[in-house]
């Protein structure tokens, strides 16, 4: 519930500002900065794929060109992580991967706040690969990966269910709080510092751009969220979808030299 009368515009220097005396009464309790922002995101990435896809050319125009780069990148990616086949989930690997990577980067820009640095934001795409793995394992191996939530040993049932449900669970919750400690630490520490840099400034009269060093790691650091977001949610996908079988079939790395010696 936001504040009463303001609709959740209590950021300051934030765009959603300047347009607030023309929001509708009505209208104020229903308006999240962080939550609309997250959306013209979303928005802003369907409208350049459409726009990159629209019209394929033999000879592509820059747009093109990105959007082949990106999506060749991430198939590779699928089947170095997943294994072969691994590139028909491309798609939804590849727009968590450009989700999370924009809205962390957007705090970056002055006006706006990066939607990754609230817990809310960071939840979505952790819920939607939860959902979306553990409708993968069942899809995959049918009724049976449910088996792994029981165990070796039926008997064990009533303990194993619950652990390996926490187990889980785990996972969504790890990916959120950790997108989000990231970017929300990354960026009070570059807020913090532009405010010390207008002190210093006050004091010397010179300009001190005391953030810009910070500001070039945050970059580095937000393509290195999204990659592991991304790798993560490839290696779950990984093990929702891999056949008993097919891991019989492979020795591990431990009975592997027996069987050479033999």
């Amino acid at each position: 519930m936001h504040g009463e009368g303001h609709g959740g515009l209590e950021h300051p220097g934030h765009w959603l500002n300047a347009v607030e005396p023309y929001i509708p009464d009505w209208a104020r309790g229903w308006t999240d900065p962080i939550s609309l922002t997250a959306w013209l995101v979303i928005i802003a990435i369907a409208l350049l794929a459409y726009l990159g896809s629209r019209r394929l050319r033999t000879r592509p125009s820059h747009l093109q060109c990105f959007w082949e780069l990106i999506i060749e990148g991430v198939r590779a990616f699928c089947r170095d992580s997943i294994g072969p086949g691994g590139e028909k989930y491309a798609p939804f690997i590849g727009a968590v991967f450009l989700y999370v990577f924009f809205n962390s980067m957007l705090g970056l820009i002055p006006g706006f706040i990066a939607p990754t640095s609230s817990l809310v934001i960071t939840a979505a795409p952790a819920l939607c690969v939860f959902v979306y793995v553990q409708y993968l394992g069942i899809k995959e191996q049918g009724m049976g990966y449910l088996k792994h939530f029981v165990g070796d040993f039926w008997w064990m049932a009533p303990v194993m269910i619950p652990v390996h449900l926490i187990g889980e669970i785990a996972k969504p919750v790890s990916l959120a709080i950790r997108l989000f400690g990231n970017v929300f630490g990354k960026d009070s520490l570059i807020a913090q510092l532009i405010v010390l840099g207008a002190l210093a400034m006050r004091a010397i009269y010179v300009p001190v751009a005391i953030q810009l060093p910070m500001v070039i790691f945050a970059i580095f650091m937000g393509g290195v969220q999204a990659f592991v977001f991304g790798l993560l949610t490839a290696s779950y996908i990984a093990l929702a979808t891999t056949h008993e079988e097919h891991e019989q079939s492979h020795p591990s790395c431990e009975t592997a030299p027996e069987a050479d010696n033999a």
